[in-house]
């Protein structure tokens, strides 16, 4: 295969995974100049993600009805409009429909650059662009990050997105000249448009409903009185409607092979994981540790450059231990998250440091033989099927990361707040003790207390950040437990192919 093509592919697929990833430093500083709460900071990426999934299954229906190169063309369009029009955003509200459209019409085309490098590609060339996109969805993500964070602090938000059009429109056209003299012929395929219309409802209520669950008061908001049923009904219908189909929207049918079905079960879990971290860390050391995005890009570039180190070292065990190299990479990041949940309010770097370079360890380990072995459950006629509901789920389970593990920590700060503070009363020896602390400092009574609450708020969010990164390492222990079920009771049916 030509190189060019793979690369400038794989710079197009880094695209897609950066504007996911921007706003996860630069959220606080959007919020403050659209206006909005912090507990909403997620939105930014949940809705990215909900709009990539749901314009997933569009690649294989419309690449294969119209053409891959064409969509991909049109795709590329509206990537390039919706990227440089978020800039524009005037509330918040607008800017999280421009996040969610510019993930639908970015979302097929991970679809569609894939199956069109299948074609091209031999099975060792298929090894290295997993390969590359393991190391891209690990890199990309903490650079995206960064820059977002450091555009928004120094400058100005908008320019992460009207500086990165250019690059977009460039890479798109670069792309789609050097496949000017490859065919890709319209195949027949039937658009299932009431699979596809109930799936979209059922997942944009259904996430919808998990992600405001906690601002909106969960099912004491009219609102998500509705999502919630319209939510699960469509997903019943669409699972229903579309398991005899002909040409389904997703092939559920493939979750038949208990080896894709836990394959794609581990790969939710741990993507939602990976990007709940990233966000928790973000947002903790911004809010409450005072760092500024250059110091919070340290410490998750420890992470990255960590994990980058582990990859290029063991690479050639992957293909022949992947349960077992998997399930030490699992431990590494448990034990991260387990550290993670000893901190204080008192943290220091090196604390820090310390537990994003296990967290590294343990992407380097997880990432690739995850990926071989999912893509690696399916026979060569359900490649484009697998490749589908694999990215379907990647980009759900990246989006839903952040919501979820926010809601943890701020319902655990809500339950730690209360119970310190009913301590803290005027007549309490806890509250004349500390108080008796700012005599020197000659403050006011009324001061005096706002210093209290202050301390109470950062104590309270302190504790609850460590039971959110303790849950996240009891949901990877159990991970494992999964696995190792799993091989006691079944036998892996894996292909010597990949449907990549």
């Amino acid at each position: 295969m030509n190189k060019k093509i793979l690369y400038t592919a794989l710079a197009l697929i880094s695209t897609i995974i950066f504007n996911f990833a921007v706003t996860n430093m630069a959220a606080l500083y959007i919020l403050g100049d659209l206006g909005g709460s912090a507990m909403t900071g997620s939105y930014s990426l949940a809705y990215f993600g909900f709009g990539n999934c749901l314009g997933v299954p569009l690649g294989k229906i419309l690449g294969l009805k119209y053409g891959r190169k064409k969509v991909l063309t049109v795709c590329l369009v509206f990537y390039v409009l919706t990227t440089f029009t978020i800039g524009f955003s005037s509330t918040y509200p607008i800017f999280i429909i421009m996040r969610f459209l510019q993930g639908y019409v970015s979302g097929p085309m991970l679809v569609l650059i894939a199956s069109l490098l299948t074609k091209l590609a031999n099975i060792e060339e298929r090894r290295k662009f997993i390969r590359s996109i393991t190391i891209l969805i690990i890199t990309v993500s903490v650079i995206a990050a960064s820059i977002g964070g450091t555009l928004a602090y120094l400058w100005y938000w908008a320019w992460s997105f009207y500086g990165f059009t250019l690059i977009i429109a460039v890479i798109g056209i670069t792309l789609l000249y050097l496949l000017r003299d490859i065919s890709y012929p319209p195949e027949p395929i039937e658009f299932d448009i009431i699979g596809y219309i109930s799936l979209f409802i059922g997942v944009l209520a259904t996430c919808s409903f998990i992600t405001l669950a906690y601002e909106l008061d969960y099912l004491r908001s009219p609102l998500l009185q509705i999502l919630l049923p319209l939510g699960i009904v469509s997903l019943a219908y669409f699972i229903i409607h579309s398991w005899n189909h002909p040409s389904p929207v997703i092939s559920f049918k493939l979750l038949k092979n208990p080896t894709l079905a836990v394959g794609l079960l581990v790969l939710s879990i741990l993507f939602s994981a990976y990007f709940g971290m990233v966000f928790l860390i973000s947002q903790y050391l911004h809010l409450y540790a005072n760092y500024t995005p250059l110091y919070i890009t340290i410490v998750l570039g420890t992470m990255a450059v960590t994990a980058l180190a582990v990859m290029l070292l063991v690479d050639r065990i992957y293909a022949k231990t992947r349960l077992l190299t998997l399930m030490i990479g699992i431990t590494f990041f448990a034990l991260s998250c387990f550290y993670s949940s000893t901190f204080n309010v008192e943290i220091d770097f090196g604390r820090i440091a310390l537990a994003r370079i296990c967290a590294g360890i343990g992407l380097a380990l997880i990432l690739p033989p995850l990926l071989l072995l999912v893509l690696s459950s399916c026979d060569e006629s359900e490649g484009i099927d697998g490749l589908t509901l694999f990215q379907f789920t990647r980009t759900i389970a990246s989006g839903l990361g952040g919501p979820i593990y926010s809601t943890i920590w701020m319902r655990r700060e809500v339950f730690y707040h209360s119970r310190l503070g009913s301590r803290l009363t005027l007549l309490s020896e806890q509250t004349s003790e500390y108080l008796h602390k700012f005599n020197p400092f000659h403050l006011t009574p009324e001061q005096r207390i706002s210093e209290m609450n202050v301390a109470l708020a950062r104590q309270s969010n302190s504790l609850a950040l460590n039971d959110t990164f303790y849950s996240m390492g009891l949901i990877l222990i159990g991970t494992i437990a999964l696995i190792l079920i799993y091989r006691l009771l079944i036998k892996p049916r894996l292909r010597p192919h990949l449907t990549i």
